[in-house]
């Protein structure tokens, strides 16, 4: 026999819910508009972060390459493979400037770096080519730089020739060089070619033609290509940051 679960007529049925349909005492509180990750959740600590915020310096470095997703996770290389390394670097006003690319090795020392050139007249590109020697956790940046010599051999090139400021000029170059021949690492063969360059620069009894050559010399210009004289040096932020992803111990995050 079923039995009859009709309500009696003219006795209001409740609409209150019953003490087993509550909600769970664990539940969220409504209209809050947020969530709380499980407890113990490592999932945002262990998200890849980018390069960590860096400084304009005096000649700006942007748009470095090899870079993915900012610094979120390293290129990859092998020992020895070449790899090129590209930014935009510019400046403000008419003087001249360099770049450089440098390699950071996995203990945190530079390691191998290379002079970068302009491989897109107009667009501010440069690039250089480095290759790590070893296995490891490697970075990279690049360093913008005022260049002094070819900011005086620019202007030294217009002003002697036409007569102005000659001795001035003369001189101020040959200071350059001097400053050059004190820069750490000049080889024995990168000082000769300065100093001799300054000494002709200097006497006043060679003729203003070959005292100017002097100081643009192939042999001077070698020495600084090889080791420029660097102002204002201003560096890119490293990639990918220190404590990022890590890859194979036979690869190379560069």
């Amino acid at each position: 026999m079923t039995p009859n679960t009709t309500p009696k007529a003219g006795k209001k049925q409740s609409t209150r819910p019953s003490k087993s349909s509550a909600a769970p005492t664990d539940a969220p509180a409504q209209g809050t508009g947020t969530q709380t990750a499980p407890s113990g959740s490592s999932a945002a600590s262990a998200a890849p972060q980018p390069a960590p915020f860096s400084l304009i310096g005096r000649i700006p470095v942007t748009e470095v390459f090899p870079v993915v997703e900012d610094g979120r996770w390293p290129a990859k290389a092998v020992v020895g493979e070449v790899i090129p390394i590209r930014a935009t670097v510019f400046r403000e006003g008419h003087d001249r400037y360099g770049a450089t690319a440098v390699l950071v090795r996995p203990d945190g020392s530079d390691g191998p770096s290379a002079r970068m050139h302009d491989i897109a007249p107009g667009l501010d590109r440069y690039e250089a080519s480095v290759a790590p020697d070893a296995p490891g956790d490697w970075r990279l940046r690049v360093e913008g730089w005022s260049d002094p010599y070819a900011t005086w051999s620019h202007d030294a090139g217009i002003k002697v020739p036409a007569g102005i400021d000659v001795e001035l000029m003369l001189e101020e170059g040959a200071r350059v060089l001097d400053r050059a021949v004190a820069v750490e690492g000049r080889d024995e063969e990168g000082v000769k070619a300065l100093n001799d360059a300054v000494w002709i620069m200097r006497d006043p009894s060679n003729p203003v033609a070959d005292r100017l050559a002097a100081g643009m010399s192939d042999s001077v210009q070698a020495a600084l290509e090889r080791l420029p004289l660097r102002d204002h040096v201003s560096p890119s932020a490293e990639y990918p940051p220190p404590g990022g992803p890590r890859a194979r111990p036979d690869r190379l995050l560069v």
